[in-house]
């Protein structure tokens, strides 16, 4: 039997497939959240700490893996591949803890049955760094359009559905990897909840009701596998939903107890801590810094050298002198704890980017780049010129990505996908190389690239930028790094 023809991964297939409660919502359905946070609630029902499943909602109008999932009945593999113990080692698992897909967007009544539900305890949402944002938006007419706006709404009614019943209090617990998200979160809820007039009972009852916690979250998922017939085959079944991680995984929440009574993933090996939410910024900084500023950096500058995956990526000298340069150089000074320790932690970091199993793709990682340069490399870089110090490798990494985002780079068939309109923005701005300075400065503006920056420090990074884009343009990415490696 070939792996085409294999039964297909279904609640009717698989006789293991359980069905509990539906405790927690899940704004989100990309890889990260199904390689992560319901693989750790399967580990928790798996040890019988939880008997929990989730439903999983679309945060914008979007849907990406719906039709992956919905023909599986939620379930999906989890296959976790890298060296432990010094040895080459892998595990294959199905996930059977999304019990139901809904689209707010097309069906809005399965949704609020969801939302409203008495039984319903956590929401969890990756929603990336451009989805905790506020958009005005009327919310009492159709689908909120925005995380923050959907969440709102969904406070809202169960404060009216439950502010005169007993009712188990709420955990909102985002994994957006901004500073502070719960409480971000929560003050993009309360300004939506004052815009909307909906009164002060409303938020004193989402106070008293409603625990958000701030998170740090790491884990790479890579997602679906190019190898996946191979993987049908071992495991006897087709899973198009498929997804590959590492076995890495460390999740630091930070708030009150209420979370860890109700999933009590301390008392697995899992990487779950709980902590005193004032802990949790120095996790924060020093991961995103280092792990997801590399990334970012990495991404753009691999898929301009030719390369698809973080594995290729840093396999080619230049990247991996840029990479290593990067964070020991610039990203490491800017990071107040014990420099062996964050050499150390650094170290660990670049051994997992050379994980030979698992195929990070690039592009995967590039999605809402303009974001995530603005929440992982730009505080380096206003920390650096505090200091009264350079950044030539951070900046560059912006100028790979306005190189990416403007059409203009030898990466065949790139579409950037972030924020609406940011693709044809650019591509006008940088048209031609007589108009790159006009161009970059309009960029930054736009998008506040520069923000809490100085004139002084805006001004530099405009015209550096401009330097490096124009220069990527005329002789490409390889000799341009090469050139930067020669001057930094």
């Amino acid at each position: 039997m070939t792996s085409k023809n294999l039964p297909q991964l279904s609640r009717e297939t698989y006789a293991d497939a359980k069905v509990r409660p539906i405790q927690v919502l899940q704004f989100g359905a990309g890889n990260f959240l199904h390689g992560f946070v319901d693989w750790m609630i399967q580990q928790s029902n798996n040890a019988g700490l939880t008997d929990i499943n989730v439903a999983v909602a679309y945060a914008t109008d979007r849907p990406n893996r719906r039709d992956l999932l919905a023909p599986q009945d939620g379930l999906y593999t989890v296959c976790l591949e890298g060296i432990r113990n010094g040895e080459p080692a892998r595990k294959l698992e199905v996930v059977d803890v999304i019990s139901e897909i809904v689209d707010p967007y097309r069906d809005w009544m399965q949704y609020q049955d969801i939302a409203l539900s008495d039984e319903l305890r956590i929401v969890v949402s990756n929603t990336t760094e451009a989805g905790i944002v506020y958009v005005e938006e009327d919310l009492d007419q159709g689908v909120p359009h925005s995380f923050p706006g959907l969440m709102a709404r969904l406070l809202h009614d169960r404060f009216l559905k439950f502010k005169d019943q007993d009712v188990a209090d709420l955990a909102v617990v985002p994994s957006e990897l901004i500073d502070d998200n719960g409480q971000v979160l929560r003050s993009l809820i309360k300004k939506h909840v004052e815009r909307q007039g909906w009164g002060e009972q409303c938020w004193h009852w989402i106070e008293e009701h409603v625990h958000f916690y701030d998170t740090l979250v790491d884990r790479i998922v890579a997602g679906y596998p190019s190898e996946a017939e191979e993987l049908w085959e071992e495991v006897g079944y087709q899973d198009n939903a498929l997804v590959k991680g590492e076995y890495f995984s460390l999740w630091a929440v930070g708030g009150d107890d209420y979370l860890q009574s109700l999933l009590p993933l301390d008392q697995l090996d899992v990487g779950v801590q709980f902590l005193p939410v004032e802990q949790i910024a120095p996790f924060r900084d020093k991961k995103v810094r280092i792990l997801n500023g590399a990334h970012t950096a990495l991404a753009q500058v691999g898929l301009q050298m030719g390369a698809d995956t973080v594995g290729e990526a840093f396999a080619i000298p230049l990247v991996r002198v840029y990479i290593d340069e990067l964070i020991y150089d610039e990203v490491l000074p800017t990071i107040d704890e014990d420099p062996a320790e964050l050499r150390k932690f650094a170290e660990g970091i670049l051994e997992r980017f050379l994980n030979p199993y698992l195929h990070h793709h690039l592009r995967d990682i590039e999605l809402n780049s303009i974001s995530k340069w603005k929440a992982r490399n730009l505080p380096v870089l206003l920390d650096r010129a505090e200091a009264g110090l350079e950044s030539p490798r951070t900046m560059f990494a912006l100028a790979a990505l306005l190189a990416l985002y403007s059409g203009r780079s030898d990466v065949p068939n790139f579409v950037p996908t972030d924020n609406p309109g940011a693709a044809e923005f650019i591509s006008e701005a940088l048209s031609s190389d007589d108009v790159i300075d006009e161009g970059v400065a309009a960029i930054i503006s736009k998008y506040s690239l520069c923000e809490g920056a100085s004139e002084t420090l805006r001004d530099q990074v405009v015209t550096q930028t401009s330097q490096s884009v124009r220069r990527i343009f005329r002789v490409g990415m390889p000799q341009t790094l090469k050139e930067l490696l020669e001057r930094a």
